[in-house]
């Protein structure tokens, strides 16, 4: 099965940052939202899926040694301290 757009990018950009599906949860999630979102259907389901895709990409790239920036990503990030 050929992937779509966004899940070509999200793996361009899983591999970047040397993440692999077959490693990491948060990766597989990624893919599994960016999947998602090349079948979504209706402006809103796209809007969900491209919320979640940019908010667990952001996550990813946050070092653990450097602070977040965006309010939600630091909301997740103190949760599960």
């Amino acid at each position: 099965m050929p992937y779509g757009l966004v899940e070509r990018a999200a793996r361009a950009e899983l591999t970047s940052l040397e993440l692999s599906v077959q490693t990491s949860a948060a990766a597989a999630a990624v893919v599994s939202v960016a999947r998602q979102l090349d079948k979504a259907r209706g402006a809103a389901s796209a809007a969900a899926a491209a919320r979640e895709l940019r908010l667990a990409l952001a996550a990813l790239r946050t070092s653990p040694d450097t602070p977040p920036t965006d309010p939600e990503i630091a909301a997740l990030f103190e949760a599960f301290r």
